[in-house]
C-alpha cells in the first residue's frame, strides 16, 4: 500500500509498505479522505514529530475492508470514521488496568495514550489498521469528505460543550478569536445553542471573515497590531466568554483583558513556541476572578459524546465550502509545504485542506 511518510523534519516521501496482520480486535480500513490538521504542520516542519519515519493524519473517513478474528461490532464494507486517540487500556490490551481518567470515561485525558498520526502511523495512506474501540460508524447520507472532518468538528463540539450548560449565557457576549476551520465550526455551534447571545468573531484574514459573516455574527477584521490594540481598548471587559483559537501569545494576553469579571476564557489551541503570560495578565486573572478552561481533543464515550453531537451537526450543515484545497497522496507533500509557507504566499486563501487517498 502507498503512504506519505515523514522521513525526517521537512522531508516527505511516497513509499510502499507491507500490510500488517490484524490482531484480534483490529480492522483494516480503506481510506477515502484525510483532513490536514493545523497540528500536522509543526509536526512536519518544526521537529514536533515523536519519531521518524511517521505517517501523519488523524482526520479521516473510509470503509472497512478486513475484520479481525475477534471483532464483533462492525462488518466489512461499513462506512466509518475513527477517534484517533488510543487510550492506555486499548493499546496495552489490559482492559482491567485503566488509568484514573479512563475509569471516568475521560479518555481524551488518558495518562498514557497513543495517537494515530503522531505516536502511531496515521491516515496519509491508502489503508490503516485501527482498533475496534476507536471506530465510529457513519450514516450513508453523510458525504465521504464531510465524514473525514468529524474529528475536528468534534474538537469544536468539545469547546462549545464547555459552556453549553450555562443558561446564564443567554443574551450575553461571546468572542471567538480566529476564523479558521475550528473557528468557523465553533461559531456555527454557538449560534445553534446560544441563539440569543451576541457572537463576535475576529481574524486578520478577511477571506475567512467573509466566509463566516452572517446576520447573527459581528466580524472584526484585525489587519495589524495597531487595529488589534484599538479593538482591545474598545472592548475591554466586554465578553462573558472568549475562545482563543490562534495560538498567539500576544492574543492570549489580550484575551484576558477582553473577558469580563467572572467571565470564562477557553483555550483549546496548541500555542506557539515562545508563549508567555505577562505579569499584568497574570494579575488580572485573580482580580477579575476569570475562569481559565482548557479544551483538549474531544469526548468519545457512550453517554457524553462530542462525536454524536458532531454527526447531528453534519446532518443539517454543509461544511464542504470550507474545504479550500484538495489533493491526492502523490501531490500532498507540495500542498502541506504550501500550508506551512502560507503567510509568505500572496493570495493563498486557505481554511481546510483534504487529501483524497
Amino acid at each position: 500500500m502507498k503512504c506519505l511518510s515523514l522521513i525526517k523534519n521537512k522531508s516527505f516521501r511516497l513509499v510502499s509498505k507491507k500490510r500488517n496482520k490484524l490482531n484480534n480486535k483490529e480492522y483494516r480500513i480503506q481510506i477515502y479522505f484525510s483532513g490536514i490538521c493545523s497540528s500536522d504542520i509543526p509536526r512536519a516542519f518544526e521537529n514536533k514529530a515523536y519519531h521518524y519515519p511517521l505517517v501523519l493524519g488523524h482526520e479521516f473517513s473510509g470503509k472497512i475492508i478486513e475484520v479481525g478474528p475477534h471483532c464483533t461490532q462492525y462488518e466489512k464494507n461499513q462506512f466509518v470514521s475513527v477517534f484517533p486517540l488510543i487510550p492506555c487500556f486499548i493499546h496495552k490490551r489490559k482492559v482491567n488496568q485503566k488509568c484514573d481518567y479512563c475509569k471516568q470515561s475521560l479518555f481524551n485525558l488518558c495518562k498514557n495514550y497513543k495517537y494515530y498520526g503522531s505516536r502511531n502511523d496515521g491516515s496519509f495512506s491508502e489503508e490503516i489498521v485501527v482498533n475496534e474501540w476507536n471506530i465510529f460508524k457513519v450514516p450513508k447520507n453523510i458525504s465521504k469528505k464531510s465524514a473525514a472532518l468529524i474529528e475536528p468538528i468534534s474538537v469544536s463540539s468539545n469547546i462549545v460543550n464547555k459552556i453549553i450548560n450555562n443558561s446564564s449565557l443567554e443574551k450575553k457576549k461571546i468572542l471567538v478569536i480566529g476564523a479558521g476551520f475550528i473557528g468557523q465550526i465553533t461559531s456555527k455551534l454557538i449560534i445553534k445553542y446560544f441563539p440569543k447571545s451576541k457572537l463576535y468573531v475576529c481574524d486578520r484574514n478577511k477571506f475567512k471573515l467573509d466566509l463566516i459573516k452572517s446576520k447573527t455574527i459581528d466580524t472584526i477584521h484585525l489587519k495589524n497590531n495597531k487595529e488589534t490594540d484599538y479593538f482591545v481598548k474598545s472592548f475591554i471587559e466586554q465578553f462573558d466568554v472568549v475562545i482563543e483559537l490562534t495560538g498567539s501569545s500576544h492574543l492570549l494576553n489580550e484575551s484576558i483583558k477582553l473577558v469580563k469579571k467572572n467571565g470564562k476564557l477557553i483555550i483549546p489551541s496548541n500555542f506557539e513556541n515562545k508563549t508567555f503570560l505577562k505579569e499584568e495578565s497574570v494579575l488580572l486573572i485573580p482580580r477579575k476572578e476569570i475562569v481559565l478552561q482548557g479544551s483538549w481533543n474531544s469526548k468519545f464515550d457512550i453517554n457524553n459524546n462530542d462525536w454524536k453531537m458532531s454527526l447531528k451537526f453534519l446532518k443539517k450543515n454543509n461544511i464542504e465550502n470550507l474545504i479550500t484545497h484538495q489533493t491526492n497522496l502523490e501531490n500532498a507533500k507540495e500542498l502541506i509545504t504550501k500550508i506551512y509557507n502560507r503567510k509568505k504566499i500572496n493570495g493563498f486563501r486557505y481554511i481546510k485542506a483534504i487529501i483524497q487517498n
